[in-house]
């Protein structure tokens, strides 16, 4: 892509996404009206609210369908790309809370060296109740961690705790994703804080200077809340 090709898509996709605040963004063309399907080999599913050509290069190969949040803007470039290509693109469904009220605790680690096999048995046995799964991920690289979580987060009752020395990057990365609230804490104290504040579904924490007893307690701490809905006053803005 040249640079003048870049600024382009850049300004368009600043344009839509203040269209899109207003409700005035325009849909895409080759649209299925239908909630998304499961991610299948055949799907591509993005969770980032505006989809632009950068996003997509390299990456549409054995693609038939684009699966993107429901609220997402597509920029003109990539409607040109996908019906060249013939994708069609499928607006996800809302998430909506589960009959089991079952929480699930998605718990990913990107570099930082923890193992994550003690932390999650002794988080899951720390939970009143026993209504709390726990999920372990591995990962090698922070963006891949981020995007993996990001698409986790879109099932209901989930929250997602990533440990990671890169706390500052991956919550950058995390918040550019539609429907995620990432913070970071230094205690359990400050996770209740913080998390309430901004209806949070994703933690990070940073495993250098601390231990498995603090990072249990943030962990549960954060647990402890729920699947908490995004406050009223800033829905518009972090929902």
């Amino acid at each position: 892509m040249t640079q003048s090709q870049s600024d382009i898509d850049r300004m368009v996709r600043e344009v839509l996404a203040a269209l899109a605040d207003k409700g005035l963004a325009p849909r895409a063309e080759n649209v299925a009206t239908e909630p998304a399907a499961e991610s299948s080999p055949d799907a591509l599913v993005l969770t980032t609210r505006v989809v632009t050509l950068s996003q997509l290069q390299g990456r549409l190969d054995a693609i038939r369908r684009l699966v993107v949040p429901n609220r997402a803007v597509i920029t003109p470039a990539v409607r040109d790309e996908l019906r060249q290509k013939n994708i069609t693109v499928e607006f996800a469904s809302e998430s909506t809370p589960t009959a089991s009220g079952c929480l699930r605790l998605v718990l990913a680690t990107s570099g930082s060296g923890a193992n994550l096999k003690p932390l999650a048995g002794s988080l899951a046995e720390s939970l009143t109740g026993g209504d709390v799964e726990v999920v372990s991920r591995e990962f090698d690289c922070a963006i891949r961690a981020v995007e993996q979580l990001a698409g986790e987060l879109r099932t209901a009752n989930t929250l997602g705790l990533l440990i990671t020395r890169h706390v500052a990057t991956a919550l950058c990365l995390a918040n550019r994703h539609a429907g995620v609230r990432a913070i970071t804490a230094a205690d359990a104290k400050s996770v209740a804080q913080n998390a309430a504040a901004v209806g949070a579904n994703l933690l990070l924490l940073d495993p250098e200077g601390g231990n498995t007893f603090r990072l249990r307690q943030a962990a549960a701490e954060f647990c402890r809340g729920g699947a908490r809905a995004c406050p009223e006053n800033l829905r518009d803005k972090l929902a």
